[in-house]
């Protein structure tokens, strides 16, 4: 009677959502029944098909280095009393939580008090799990998407990044954050970078346009890893919370894991998404997969919240990488459900992720009107997801890499159903697959009840999927073994029923219509809501995934490119080509091109012009969208002289003109289009002073755009980048002139200061940006020269002085001389090696030693102080032999 009571209480509290009488009544009756019979109170009974009739307490996470003691209560304020009796203190965490002093001892008094039905270790300290920006959405078909539907920037979703603060002076953030009083204060570089991957503008570089550019991003706290208020949800209109952060290896089902579970039934329209972890060679230390290498080390025990989306990390061609953390969860069940690309980290695969959950409640609130559950967000991104890693469905990549465009077509298309499952009923959906169909994918996902903390198993309600075609044929979903060794965790996947996870998939290869959609319950407590999403293909279709028409190869500019196509051809090869001259010729790249690997690595001519490539296979050709090659333009500065400033960029062979840009506002904004390959900009017009320069190509196809840089941070000041001298001991001194611009230069001159006057030694008519001169004719000693620069209009702008000292007759020069009280002497010394230690010494008449100094370089300054006016003589010695003269004081 008592368990029925809680349970009851519980599972209505979840249902009904912050119906305060309600929890008044259940809080009521809990603690008259737990004080009542307190001395024979038992633990919960755990929800599953072989239900154990008394769960043994355990204390979990005892080897964590980094964790706080929590505890579940059925009866808080009696525990806090027993606890705060004992002298220790004791913080609510809410929902029967509480945290006590990692020390509390003995803990046996715990497992003694029968109203505690958790104890825990666990984690606090959170980490990012990514240190670099690491940005190509084409792997993901995120470029598919944004061509099919370029209305989705994100301008109506509001995505929340928990983990420290992101820049709002970030210029692909501004006018497009908020920091509630739950936001940590402290701001970091890696929010900030998972904040650019899901809703960057692009302002920076191409590398910083995110998956929604207008979407408004919120920050959340970082203290802990728990989920915000509800409140805080619903203020300001969250349906997707990205948590790219990881604590310790925690193989159990703790209170964050039912924390967060809880979040997601009293907010169903909000998804968390979480990074699975960096920790792929670490183990667990406790749990069934307790030291297993390779596997189960998903960080954070919140990470095996069953209604959480959890995503790992693959490279640029879906290969998984060591480092990146590995399901299954601790009970077995599939973690992560699926990967992105990330060749640095699991952090930006999930801000990625969270990117494309926002973009589907966009489109889904566009058609609908009202926000979509986060059940239906998930299955849609989990049917779209590509196969990655191993064949089928496995441990480490879950049911696949995502993919945008598909996961898109889901939801535009509505192949998805949504419906509630009561106690002892079956749901059936028909669906009419066309003739010609394949690769059919079904896939079943609901929001479970929260489990209690501790649990072995964590599924409460279990639904299952099955799928009949016209002749009968029944497909049951896949499962995985989760056997505790490699062997079990590395097997394939097999068909069968799937009592463990709170997702299900079925597919078909060859699908026979009308198809049968059957849900039914195994095992439900009260009515359950559910979101089945379903996809195929069509026989002998084949798509150019990348490049597409508003695609540039390589995407970022830089590094490599890869074409990517899907194929459903029985054909196993083609031959891939690429024309730079709309298609008029055609040069073969590759001859055996594997079609079934649906990529192919290509670098790129080093060039910016306009391609197209083609495959062909089977007397078939499949071209391309007209798409840009080349290097990403690099602008400098040529001048900058006060009034003016030159902006001057390299020439791109196919541009017909250039497109100029200024940050206005929180965009870059385009403001002049020219055909030459510079621009002044008259100080007055100025604004932001963050420029950026595009080239246009022929029928007004752009280029990659440059990176934004700052005028005043490229400035090399009024044309000259820098002006020096060297020593060339058998010709004289070499003066070398670099220019930031030759704009209106007519003539470079070279001087040399005789007598305090300049002469002229050089001329140079034709202007280049490098010129060098050599003086055959350097006095002895010090040698002062200046460079100048002779406009069209006769004007003339030089260079500061720079002075070099040349000695080929004397072994040492003291200067100047005379000299006046309080001045430095000048001595430089032609000999001079490293190794010697020559020593410099000054006299007065008598013979008195008035500076002593020891030379370490070839120029020395020395100061006299207040030497008295007079005749001195000085030597060096150390140079082989001595070497003095005279020296003059005024």
């Amino acid at each position: 009677m008592i368990f029925l009571i809680k349970y009851c209480c519980g599972f209505l509290t979840q249902r009904l959502n912050k119906v305060s009488l309600l929890y008044v009544m259940c809080f009521f009756f809990s603690s008259w029944s737990g004080v009542a019979q307190e001395a024979d109170i038992e633990l919960r009974t755990n929800h599953q098909n072989n239900v154990d009739p008394v769960r043994v307490k355990k204390v979990h996470g005892r080897n964590l280095k980094s964790k706080k003691l929590i505890v579940y209560s059925a009866l808080p304020e009696h525990t806090i009393k027993k606890i705060k009796s004992k002298g220790q203190k004791v913080t609510r965490l809410g929902k029967g939580y509480l945290r006590l002093p990692p020390g509390f001892d003995p803990i046996d008094e715990l497992l003694a008090w029968n109203e505690i039905t958790y104890i825990g270790y666990e984690s606090y300290i959170a980490k990012t799990e990514a240190v670099v920006l690491d940005m190509n959405l084409n792997a993901n078909g995120f470029n598919v998407m944004k061509q099919e539907f370029p209305e989705l920037s994100g301008s109506s979703q509001h995505i929340s990044v928990q983990e420290l603060r992101f820049s709002d002076e970030d210029i692909d953030l501004l006018g497009r954050t908020i920091y509630p009083e739950e936001s940590d204060p402290r701001t970091d570089d890696h929010a900030t970078q998972m904040a650019t991957i899901i809703g960057g503008a692009g302002n920076s570089l191409i590398s910083g346009l995110g998956v929604l550019p207008e979407v408004t991003l919120v920050s959340s706290g970082f203290d802990e890893p728990t989920p915000d208020q509800n409140s805080y949800y619903e203020d300001f209109d969250i349906q997707v919370q990205n948590h790219s952060y990881g604590t310790a290896i925690e193989s159990f089902y703790g209170a964050f894991a039912q924390l967060f579970d809880i979040s997601a039934n009293e907010n169903p329209d909000l998804l968390h998404v979480f990074s699975s972890g960096n920790s792929g060679q670490g183990v667990a230390e406790d749990g069934v997969y307790a030291d297993l290498s390779g596997y189960a080390n998903l960080t954070g025990n919140y990470k095996m919240s069953k209604n959480a989306l959890v995503v790992g990390a693959v490279d640029t061609v879906g290969r998984t990488n060591v480092f990146v953390s590995n399901g299954p969860a601790y009970d077995g069940r599939v973690k992560p459900e699926v990967v992105a690309y990330s060749i640095f980290g699991s952090s930006n695969s999930a801000a990625m992720t969270s990117g494309l959950a926002g973009a589907l409640q966009e489109k889904y609130q566009n058609d609908h009107g009202v926000p979509a559950s986060s059940s239906l967000i998930k299955s849609a991104i989990i049917t779209a997801a590509d196969d990655a890693g191993s064949p089928g469905l496995d441990h480490r990549t879950g049911y696949g890499s995502i993919d945008a465009a598909g996961s898109m077509r889901i939801i535009s298309k509505a192949q998805f159903l949504e419906d509630q499952l009561e106690v002892g009923a079956e749901d059936r959906f028909e669906i009419n697959v066309p003739e010609g169909a394949v690769n059919l994918k079904v896939t079943l996902v609901w929001n479970d009840l929260a489990a209690e903390a501790g649990v072995d198993r964590a599924l409460v309600n279990d639904l299952d999927l099955r799928v009949a075609q016209e002749d009968g044929a029944v497909t049951l979903p896949w499962v995985l073994n989760t056997g505790a060794s490699m062997e079990a965790l590395s097997a394939p996947a097999i068909r069968g029923e799937d009592h463990l996870n709170n997702v299900e998939q079925v597919t078909i290869s060859d699908p026979q219509g009308p198809i049968t959609i059957h849900v039914s319950g195994n095992s439900l407590v009260g009515e359950q809501s559910y979101a089945l999403t379903y996809e195929w293909e069509l026989v002998d279709t084949f798509e150019w995934r990348y490049p597409r028409v508003n695609d540039f190869m390589p995407f970022n500019g830089e590094s490599d490119g890869y074409f990517r196509w899907n194929s459903t051809y029985s054909t196993n090869a083609g031959e891939l080509s690429v024309s730079y001259d709309r298609g008029n010729t055609w040069q073969v790249l590759n001859t055996e091109v594997d079609l079934d690997q649906g990529l192919w690595r290509w670098t790129s001519p080093d060039t910016v012009t306009i391609a197209l490539a083609r495959m062909r296979f089977d007397d078939q050709f499949f071209e391309t969208d007209p798409f840009v090659i080349g290097p990403i333009t690099q602008p400098s500065v040529g001048f900058d002289c006060g009034d003016s400033s030159l902006l001057q960029w390299p020439k791109a062979e196919a541009a017909t003109s250039y497109q100029l840009f200024e940050l206005m506002g929180n965009a870059l904004e385009p403001f002049a289009e020219v055909s030459d390959t510079l621009f002044v900009i008259n100080d007055q017009e100025i604004n932001s002073g963050i420029y950026a320069v595009r080239p246009i190509l022929g029928d007004g196809k752009p280029a990659l755009r440059s990176g934004a840089f700052e005028l005043d941070r490229l400035s090399i000041g009024c044309y000259f980048n820098s002006f020096f001298s060297e020593v060339l001991p058998d010709e004289g001194v070499g003066l070398i002139l670099q220019l930031g611009s030759t704009y209106e230069v007519d003539q470079v001159v070279f001087e040399r200061l005789e007598e305090d006057q300049f002469q002229q030694l050089a001329q140079q008519d034709e202007v280049l940006n490098f010129t060098n001169v050599v003086d055959t004719t350097p006095g002895q000693g010090l040698n002062r020269y200046r460079a100048g620069i002779v406009f069209k209009d006769g004007r003339t702008l030089y260079t500061d002085t720079i002075a070099t000292y040349f000695l080929t007759e004397k072994k040492v020069l003291a200067f100047p001389n005379p000299i006046h009280q309080g001045e430095d002497l000048n001595v430089f010394t032609r000999v001079f090696q490293d190794g010697d230690s020559p020593v410099f010494e000054l006299m007065d008449a008598q013979g008195k030693v008035h500076i002593k100094w020891s030379i370490v370089l070839e120029s020395e300054s020395i100061p006299l102080g207040e030497l008295p006016p007079g005749l001195y003589f000085y030597r060096v010695s150390g140079l082989g032999s001595d070497v003095g003269g005279r020296i003059v004081v005024r």
